[in-house]
């Protein structure tokens, strides 16, 4: 099995609830690693007080 195949499969198998089908040859398939984000909650649009919160990779 090709990497591309084996990561088809596991974007197929993450989203099994939802009945997703394997992408198409012609989409381009790429891994984004992270180190940190910034999460932003809020209640609504023009929320005045809006939290922020840092996440940070820690290795297992």
């Amino acid at each position: 099995m090709g990497v591309r195949r084996a990561v088809a499969d596991l974007y197929v198998a993450e989203r099994s609830t939802f009945d997703v089908a394997a992408p198409e040859d012609d989409a381009h398939l790429f891994r984004l690693g992270l180190d940190r984000v910034l999460v932003t909650r809020t209640v609504g649009h023009g929320d005045p007080r809006p939290r922020h919160t840092a996440w940070r990779f820690s290795p297992p």
